[in-house]
Order: C-alpha cells, then structure tokens, then sequence
C-alpha cells in the first residue's frame, strides 16, 4: 500500500480553512473611526441686501476699500472681523487674497507690513503670499484697468483670479455671492 503525501494544493485548502474557521470564531473587533471636526460655517450672508452704495470716485484708505468690497460682496459688517481673525475659510482666505492684490494696485505705496497689520496683524510674508499667488492679475490690473470704476475693476479681479488659477490647474478661489 502506498503512502498518502499532501500536495501543495491540499495544503493551501486546509489553511484557507482553518484561516475561515479562525474569523468566524475569532472576529476582529471594528476599528473606531477617527473623530473628524467639521469645518465651521463662513458667517452668514445678509438675507435682504442693503442698497449698493456708489463707488467712491478716489479710494484714499486701506479701510475705504475693504468697506467697498464688503458692501460689493453685499456681506454684513461683522465680516470685516472676521477679515483681521484667525480665520482659515477658503471663502475668508480668497477674500483676503483679493483685498491684498486691490490694496497693492489701488494702493501702491502701502508696505506689505502696514497692509498685515490692518489685517489683525498678519506677517507681511503671509501678504506677499496673497499677492504672488496672483502676480499676473496684478500685472494685468496695473496695466489695463486702473482707470474703471471700482465696482467694474473689483469684478475684473475677482475674475482674473479665478481664470489664472483654472490656468494653473490650483483651487479656484471661492468668494461670498456677489453681483455682476
């Protein structure tokens, strides 16, 4: 009589069942998810917009021209704090962005440091960033439409920025609701 020799295949076979046999007896326990803090809400925009003010025909102060893109943005005032906090929304962060690329073009003469200052007193490297990230908007604005109305020229930006952003293949920038 000759002497039965387990293949290699009879071998695979009884460990894929002793493998089953050991889960069903054995499970491992669910690993807990991770907590994930959600992200907070942006501030809320106004339900009912104030009448748009008119442009002002000479912005002469950095606070001029945050005033006129909270009310172009139709956002509530509390916005502008929001704007100096510590605040990381990419609504809020875009909406820096911005004011740094028009106070630089409107504004040439304002430092990097006294435009961070104003903005809760930010780092002036944090400012440079803002405005290198959009070094072409802020050659196409100096060089093309500095002589638009304000509402016009704000619109303008918001739309450079987010075309050159697409070009570069980065997140484009999300901004409150505004009006064309």
């Amino acid at each position: 009589m000759k002497d039965w020799c387990a293949t290699a295949e009879d071998v695979r076979l009884a460990a894929r069942h002793v493998r089953a046999f050991h889960e069903r007896m054995y499970p491992l326990p669910e690993r807990p998810k991770p907590f994930v803090e959600p992200e907070p809400e942006p501030p809320p925009m106004i339900e009912t917009p104030p009448p748009l003010v008119p442009p002002p025909d000479n912005i002469h102060t950095m606070q001029d021209l945050i005033d006129f893109v909270i009310t172009y943005f139709r956002l509530e005032r509390r916005w502008r704090r929001e704007l100096k906090g510590p605040g990381r929304l990419k609504p809020l962060v875009d909406l820096r962005h911005l004011l740094f690329v028009l106070i630089k073009v409107k504004l040439p003469n304002k430092s990097t440091p006294e435009i961070g200052r104003l903005f809760g007193g930010r780092d002036h490297t944090t400012v440079l960033h803002g405005i290198r990230l959009y070094h072409d908007v802020v050659t196409q604005l100096c060089q093309a439409h500095l002589d638009l109305p304000l509402d016009i020229f704000v619109h303008s930006a918001v739309q450079l920025m987010q075309d050159e952003a697409q070009r570069r293949g980065r997140r484009i920038p999300r901004f409150p609701e505004h009006h064309p």
